[in-house]
């Protein structure tokens, strides 16, 4: 799975939910925090993330902050830890941290984990 994102200067959380007012970075480190545990339960590794610089070819005002890409062992595997409970009480850490993202599944075709 790849992820595009781009921050909110300050996280938006629901009313009603019980969170520390914070940047859209640092509610994305909560997140991150409950995630990777997840995300390892299901059989998945973050394999490399990076700050974006620039974007060369991008239509004109497409930012990201930061781009992440995750390995799963299958869609199956992705979609029962998105629906697990554990997720479900995460995901407005991640709601609230982002302004946008995009969410995008691949498949290898060489390197690492290609057959």
């Amino acid at each position: 799975m790849l992820n595009l994102l781009r921050f909110r200067d300050h996280a938006v959380y629901p009313d009603g939910f019980d969170a520390e007012p914070c940047s859209g970075r640092e509610a994305m480190q909560r997140y991150g925090a409950i995630a990777e545990a997840l995300v390892g339960k299901a059989g998945g590794r973050p394999i490399w993330m990076g700050s974006v610089n620039d974007a060369f070819i991008a239509p004109d005002g497409e930012v990201w902050d930061d781009v992440v890409l995750v390995y799963y062992p299958s869609r199956k595997h992705f979609i029962d830890m998105v629906e697990s409970s554990a997720y479900q009480a995460a995901k407005p850490h991640r709601t609230a941290a982002l302004e946008d993202s995009r969410l995008i599944e691949t498949t290898t075709l060489f390197g690492l984990g290609a057959e």
